[in-house]
């Protein structure tokens, strides 16, 4: 509905001497667009039902993912009853590496063993359903519970990784463990559902940081140098996809409408300490005097019309950086504060276009970490650093501003980096999930020492963006 819309049904219905208020044909206007709305976003190929999300064709059994990594997650989950520390006992072995530490990190290992064995079972597998009920209401209460766990999952392929490297183990078995590891990043990528793009995104990062520790136990390796970068290159040529995790998001919107009342009582419940805002939208989602079905009906036609709008260019939704345009467009025209028909898209829309800077950062690390590969590779062979990415034959991309990353090389420490989500250039210093300084590929990379027993061990697992509805 245009910005001019209610004021004018509002001089209509004065003109007619009318009994509705602006704000109830507001919403009867909504909800006779559904109709229009629906044909369009089956034209473009948006859910409607949450049969839509199923995969199409589906994965045979035999190719499916599912029942190992469901394997794995539990005996991850027995091992860590013991093993409350394995990341720390990990790193440590790399950190500081000792007969006493490798003793530790291949006890660790073997308590592990169970767990990372239908890891690589699973990471073998080119697919992965979980079986999600899709059709089941309401939609948007629908948990990923294995999601964390993957993440752990993967952490513990890229740890060993990182140990073999340092253990001196030969280059291809270190390459194994995190080639491993990427793909079942990519198994935790599957649905379609942009949680599950941010696991994919944060494991992705936790792994290319310990490909950083692997090459830096081993910098005049060039063979392993060249299986790591081989490894970032192939993981670069399948990159989460945005359009691919957004189609779920649609139909939890669509869900929303349709489960008003539990939407809103389950948003309130999230906000219980919230501010007055938070409250108000919620009051503003069940507005007094309009038929619930009308509510429903008008809220629908609202959410599929911005999914539209978005959609209507697929290939921009592929290219995080003009997704991220595209979704903050998307965002203004669909959540005007005037339009009460809006209420929902107000609750849901604020959080999407983030996505893109999120995904953008996992290419640039990965772009940024081939090219410190091929600058470590330069030295290895001449002895001294590349006076350029140039000259160490490395032509990464910054995907944020489209200019060659920036190399700085000091003594003996090198950083490959691009500019970040503020695209500026911050000389090189480091910023994390949720900072838009630049994003770094290091060298040396050194694990944070471990926190104790009980902990969660060093920061090598970059958390997903907040992106809190």
């Amino acid at each position: 509905m245009n910005s001019w819309s209610v004021p004018l049904v509002a001089a209509v219905a004065l003109a007619a001497g009318g009994c509705a208020s602006p704000k109830r044909l507001a919403f009867e206007q909504a909800a006779s667009e559904l109709p229009q709305a629906q044909a369009e976003a089956k034209r473009l190929g948006l859910p409607l039902t949450g049969a839509d999300l199923r995969p199409n064709p589906p994965v045979p059994p035999d190719q499916n993912a599912a029942e190992p990594i469901r394997r794995a997650i539990a005996d991850l989950e027995a091992a860590e009853k013991t093993e409350r520390n394995w990341q720390g006992a990990l790193s440590e072995a790399v950190r500081q590496p000792s007969p006493e530490t490798f003793r530790e990190a291949r006890r660790t290992l073997q308590a592990l063993g169970p767990a990372l064995r239908s890891a690589e079972e699973a990471a073998a597998k080119p697919s992965v359903d979980f079986g999600r009920k899709w059709d089941a209401e309401p939609a948007f209460s629908m948990l990923f519970p294995e999601l964390g766990a993957m993440k752990r999952l993967a952490s513990a392929l890229a740890m060993r990784g990182a140990f073999r490297a340092a253990a001196g183990e030969p280059p291809q078995a270190v390459a194994r463990d995190f080639e491993a590891a990427f793909r079942l990043a990519r198994h935790a990528g599957a649905d379609p559902v942009l949680i599950a793009g941010l696991v994919q995104v944060a494991c992705d990062a936790a792994v290319v940081r310990s490909m950083e520790l692997a090459a830096t136990a081993r910098s005049r390796d060039r063979a392993l140098l060249e299986a790591l970068r081989g490894v970032a290159a192939r993981a670069a040529e399948e990159r989460p996809d945005l359009s691919h995790h957004l189609r779920g998001e649609v139909y939890l919107g669509v869900s929303g409408a349709r489960n008003l009342g539990r939407l809103a009582q389950e948003y309130q419940l999230a906000n219980e300490s919230a501010d007055e805002y938070a409250l108000r939208q919620v009051r503003e989602l069940l507005p007094d005097g309009i038929p619930p079905d009308v509510a429903q009906k008008a809220y629908e036609a609202r959410v599929l019309q911005a999914w539209s709008d978005a959609y209507r260019d697929p290939q921009a939704l592929r290219n995080p950086l003009r997704a991220k345009r595209v979704l903050e467009q998307m965002e203004k025209r669909h959540t005007d504060e005037k339009d009460p028909t809006m209420a929902l898209n107000r609750i849901v829309f604020p959080v999407f276009s983030e996505a893109g800077d999120a995904y953008a950062r996992g290419d640039a690390y990965l772009s940024a970490f081939q090219s410190l590969m091929r600058v470590l590779e330069f030295r290895a062979a001449q002895g001294r650093w590349p006076k350029s990415l140039a000259e160490a034959g490395a032509e990464g991309t910054d995907p944020f501003d489209g200019q060659p990353l920036r190399y700085k090389a000091e003594g003996d420490s090198a950083r490959v980096y691009s500019v970040g989500s503020n695209r500026r250039d911050d000389g090189g210093a480091e910023g994390g999930a949720n900072d838009r300084r630049d994003v770094v590929a290091l060298f040396p990379r050194r694990p944070e020492a471990t926190r104790g027993a009980g902990s969660s061990g060093p920061a090598l697992q970059p958390a997903p963006p907040k992106m809190e509805r």
